[in-house]
């Protein structure tokens, strides 16, 4: 009889539980990313995988900062469901991750001079046990108009869907 291991997603542990196991370490993830668009939305999913032969924890939402060819871009981070989800217990190999959304679709040649910013890339940071948390960088087309603003979920257990 083979034994199914259940890697729940906890949100606040009953008094009699089991410790957490430890956070993960920057050193013991990989990462991937990729994008869609529906009509004028644009989805940017990242996700975490665990390369160590350990359960880790990976908690809470992630920092987005935008960088256009002049560096860093203003812009808000809203953060969105599913809030009951901000830690995640991740077995070998297990994967998390988050999604962005924008609603403004990648242009190419923004004109700063309406309002739009011209967002090359995004640097994603959740944070980890050990000495650094994790940055990483990922490419992007983005026109980032009116109030700049975009959506991002907490980290979710498994590959997220749009």
């Amino acid at each position: 009889m083979l034994a199914a291991l259940a890697v729940p997603l906890i949100g606040s542990a009953p008094a009699s539980a089991q410790p957490l196991p430890p956070a993960c370490s920057s050193s013991h993830l990989s990462s991937f990313d990729y994008a869609q668009v529906k009509r004028t939305t644009k989805y940017v999913t990242v996700v975490y995988v665990n390369t160590s032969p350990d359960v880790c924890v990976l908690r809470g939402y992630p920092d987005i900062v935008m960088f256009g060819p002049r560096g860093p871009i203003h812009s808000t981070q809203r953060n969105v469901f599913p809030a009951s989800n901000k830690t995640v217990v991740l077995p070998p190999n297990g994967e998390a991750g988050f999604v962005l959304w924008f609603r403004d679709v990648p242009v190419a040649g923004v004109d700063p001079t309406t309002g739009c910013a011209h967002a090359l890339n995004l640097h994603a940071t959740i944070a980890t046990s050990g000495p650094a948390d994790l940055t990483v960088q990922y490419a992007v087309n983005l026109a980032l108009c009116n109030d700049a603003h975009f959506l991002v979920t907490a980290l979710q257990h498994g590959v997220p869907k749009p």
